[in-house]
């Protein structure tokens, strides 16, 4: 696989936990994983293709995951329901992501994960609802009028996207679970944590199986997710602030125009031009 540093395993291996820690811990803040962050920066600094990306970013959210799963017996807001119904339907998403990750290109990819980007910039920088529910209540009137079937439709999506795009389940599901079932955030995102702890590790299995997943970045990744996971699990409450998530909302929005902008066809080189600069490459090898 290559990347920038190539050769460099030292560099590689640093690179790859701290981008880990950074990930995972300012994703734990605003509630997202730190998939929608690795991605794109993983994307930007190499020539790893869509597929590797996607398949090594969602290992390191498989190890978030597990690491957050023995915060989550501490959670007693969990809606079961919900999260049961989701998470059996993110499994067969999940695994209809991984097939279907085989037939995207790299533009195709940074065209649609940046617009999956724009989506969370958008629930970010947009104000919550506020809960129509009392706090001892983890239902709300569209949520109890909504089917087990709606639910296990939606866990369809929220897995096809992450096996997809190589993130966790609360990109999809907390925005949903806000807005259209009307549920407070105290519910909705440690009922989203529940949902990945469900459905992210058989995508995860998938992906290793079809020999995606570049070790020599995923390991380290893995290592710095343990530690942000563990620092962003336990500073969250201090942290977290509407000005937190306007700043990562701005941040979506460039990205977004920092990995659709490079396949405009004016920035593509002219094929001659290429052509050249392969036989250049050669000849210089050859000396």
């Amino acid at each position: 696989m290559q990347h920038i540093f190539d050769g460099l395993p030292f560099l590689a291996s640093f690179f790859s936990i701290v981008l880990g820690v950074v990930a995972c811990f300012f994703g734990s803040l605003v509630g997202f994983g730190g998939g929608f962050i690795s991605v794109p920066i993983l994307r930007l600094s190499g020539h790893l293709t869509p597929q590797v990306v996607a398949a090594t970013s969602l290992f390191m959210v498989g190890v978030n995951v597990a690491v957050a799963s023995f915060a989550l017996r501490k959670k007693k807001r969990i809606n079961l329901r919900i999260g049961w119904s989701i998470g059996l339907g993110g499994i067969v998403g999940a695994l209809a992501g991984v097939v279907g990750l085989k037939y995207v290109s790299s533009s195709q990819f940074d065209v649609l994960y940046g617009l999956m980007l724009l989506f969370i910039a958008f629930n970010m920088l947009k104000p919550a609802p506020k809960a129509e529910i009392p706090d001892t209540q983890i239902e709300s009137d569209r949520s109890l009028r909504a089917s087990n079937i709606e639910f296990a439709l939606m866990g369809m999506l929220v897995g096809f996207s992450s096996s997809l795009f190589g993130i966790g389940a609360g990109t999809v599901a907390i925005p949903l679970l806000l807005w259209r079932y009307k549920l407070p955030a105290y519910v909705a995102m440690p009922t989203a944590s529940f949902i990945a702890t469900i459905y992210i590790w058989p995508g995860v299995l998938a992906q290793i199986h079809e020999a995606r997943v570049d070790w020599a970045l995923a390991i380290p990744l893995a290592i710095g997710a343990v530690i942000g996971a563990h620092f962003g699990a336990r500073y969250s409450n201090k942290l977290k602030s509407p000005q937190l998530k306007r700043i990562f909302g701005v941040i979506c929005v460039i990205t977004f125009i920092t990995l659709s902008i490079r396949h405009l066809p004016m920035l593509q080189p002219h094929p001659t031009t290429a052509l050249a600069a392969t036989m250049q490459i050669s000849k210089a090898g050859s000396k």
